[in-house]
């Protein structure tokens, strides 16, 4: 505690006690005053520190619980793209022929067509490039449901099937879409091309004046180079072989809904449900500062902050 307090050394004026010298004064304000300091003294806020900053920025609201839980809400409406599985030319109950098969599709002409996606309609989860993929071609969530009778939608093609199998898009054709069946392929559990899919039967809106090939978002025949967005083609998100297959790569895939064609007069049309809210838990960051401090530390009044315990 004399280190501490300073009773030594320096706290001596000019001169010396053990010389007998009268000029020697000892400075008392340590050992016996306190000191009254007002205003000036300030506590530091640990906030306006990089690191606690950054972790008030990203989480604002306190929690009762070390264990919670949270909703996400994602919109579906951004979420209105699918890819082509099969297709027939004609009106078929279900299509059988695999994209990467050229045709000539022509104005008024009736399609059978299917489709899945690379999400979950359960809360519009998504595939994230880099991880390891969920959602591809017969995944339980991945059946289109918010095609209706009256939209029409947007097909990509690619002028050969090489270009198809690559991603690159020489045009598109546009559909009215007549019917949808959910059922013949329902939701299951089952990972299985045969199921998880909305088949649709179409008439072509504008068509092509040469052959062209729908884009293989499941090409099961022509290519075994797995560079496509098929079940097994899509591993490529998780471990891509080139910069170019990424979103972009993708994108050339996809079959959006771009507007509708209801006739004057032809009552409601059917409707979707869509499910954008996902739940979640995780764990509390639990900050600990460890103090060891005996009894005599204890009962020892600091000049500052009389108890020390307390303080820490």
């Amino acid at each position: 505690m004399a280190d501490i307090l300073n009773v030594t050394g320096s706290d001596f004026t000019d001169g010396s006690i053990e010389r007998g010298q009268s000029s020697v004064q000892l400075n008392t304000g340590a050992l016996r005053r306190k000191y009254n300091f007002g205003e000036k003294i300030s506590e530091l806020s640990l906030a306006q520190d990089p690191f606690f900053r950054f972790v008030s920025m990203v989480s604002k609201k306190p929690t009762d619980d070390p264990s919670f839980k949270f909703t996400e809400k994602r919109s579906s409406y951004t979420k209105r793209y699918a890819y082509m599985s099969d297709f027939d030319t004609a009106a078929a109950a279900e299509p059988s022929t695999v994209p990467g098969t050229s045709g000539t599709p022509v104005e008024g002409q009736t399609y059978t067509m299917s489709f899945f996606t690379d999400y979950n309609n359960n809360g519009n989860q998504t595939n994230i490039y880099g991880q390891t993929v969920t959602y591809s071609e017969g995944v339980e969530g991945t059946q289109p449901k918010f095609f209706i009778p009256g939209q029409i939608i947007k097909v990509p093609h690619a002028s050969s099937n090489d270009n198809a199998d690559a991603g690159t898009v020489s045009g598109y054709t546009l559909w009215k879409v007549n019917s949808v069946d959910l059922d013949s392929q329902p939701e299951s559990s089952t990972a299985s091309a045969s199921v998880n899919k909305a088949i649709l039967n179409v008439t072509c809106v504008k068509g092509s004046s040469s052959a062209v090939f729908f884009m293989d978002a499941v090409d099961e025949t022509n290519d075994s180079s797995a560079d496509n967005p098929s079940a097994a083609g899509m591993a490529f998100l998780a471990t891509p072989t080139t910069v170019a297959k990424s979103t972009e790569y993708m994108e050339g895939f996809k079959t959006y809904v771009v507007g509708s064609a209801f006739a004057a007069g032809s009552g409601y049309p059917e409707t979707w449900q869509d499910q954008p809210y996902s739940t979640a838990n995780g764990q509390t960051q639990i900050f600990k500062t460890s103090c060891v401090m005996n009894n005599t530390d204890r009962a020892t009044v600091l000049k500052y902050s009389g108890n020390e315990w307390a303080r820490i």
